[in-house]
């Protein structure tokens, strides 16, 4: 046979043997170096072909050390010390880092490992090197991308309402005076009666500042007590930990019956708390209607709250 028959056969089945996947290797990660590179028991080092993560030295970020700590506590309790099995790309990385794509050997609780780690956004899309998996990966990352602009699209649309922390409240409980004083139409003693209200309030119609959970802000809205008295109040609102409420508003009664004067100015000093559930409230509060001499009423209310906004 010539030497041409001869390397054209060589050439032929080369082909032919390189056109069918490389048989998948049983390994065992003994170590995990970095968020994407791994030892081997046997010695060698592997990282996971066409996904790139963020290293250990990544800290340039509150956010990224969160996301590499997370990485590395995954990969502890689910690569380190199992048996898998890798199938080597064709090129080695740099040092004799191999390129592989991971999987767990096991039927129960599979994983792909590359693509686990794209689809969850650890990290990022590397078209090289080309494999058999190449489509599948760049197909995941087109999709997390796209529901990722349209989450962000629904997050702008409606971040306006939701930072409002607005709430409807169907309110119970007493209100009355704590001393006679002369009101506008007269003398009103000193008691209390039950009393029932419907209100809206928005806790952050102006945010000025934010920070874990506390926040303070102009706040507004109206309480309208048994149709008598429509309460319209805007003041400043102090939340601790999203759940105590300190507020003190200015605002103005508009009376619908024909006893109170047609607006009354008055303002008001509230405490407040706010369930975990955020379904019911409960506040306490004292609305000054003649200033000067300090004369009002007060206020113990148990309220069902509607948030409209989270």
């Amino acid at each position: 046979m010539s030497v041409f028959k001869s390397a054209s056969l060589l050439l032929f089945f080369s082909i032919v043997i390189s056109a069918f996947p490389v048989d998948p290797e049983n390994v065992i990660i003994t170590e995990i170096i970095d968020c994407n590179l791994f030892k081997l028991e046997d010695g060698r080092l592997i990282t996971l072909a066409n996904v790139n993560l963020p290293g250990r030295k990544s800290f340039s970020s509150y956010r990224k050390k969160v996301l590499v700590k997370k990485i590395l506590k995954y990969e502890e309790d689910n690569l380190i010390g199992r048996r898998l099995y890798a199938e080597f790309a064709d090129s080695v990385q740099s040092d004799s880092v191999y390129a592989v794509h991971l999987f767990n050997r096991y039927p129960v609780n599979k994983c792909h490992f590359n693509l686990y780690f794209l689809e969850k956004g650890f990290g990022y899309y590397n078209p090289e090197p080309e494999s058999q998996y190449t489509e599948l990966y760049s197909e995941t990352v087109t999709t997390d991308q796209e529901k990722k602009k349209m989450s962000v699209r629904h997050r702008k649309k409606s971040r306006a309402i939701k930072d409002l922390e607005g709430r409807l409240r169907i309110m119970g409980g007493i209100i009355g005076t704590i001393a006679e004083y002369q009101g506008p139409e007269g003398e009103i003693e000193a008691g209390a009666i039950p009393m029932l209200a419907a209100s809206c309030r928005i806790s952050k119609l102006v945010p000025i500042f934010e920070k874990n959970g506390h926040f303070l802000s102009l706040a507004g809205g109206i309480d309208n007590y048994l149709l008598i008295f429509p309460h319209i109040h805007l003041g400043p609102e102090i939340r601790i930990y999203r759940q105590f409420a300190f507020s003190a508003d200015f605002g103005g009664l508009f009376p619908i019956l024909s006893k109170f004067h047609p607006i009354e100015p008055c303002w008001s000093l509230t405490i407040g708390y706010i369930a975990p559930s955020r379904k019911f409230e409960i506040e306490a509060g004292y609305t000054f209607i003649n200033i000067y001499d300090a004369a009002g009423v007060f206020r113990v209310m148990l309220s069902g709250s509607a948030f409209f906004t989270k």
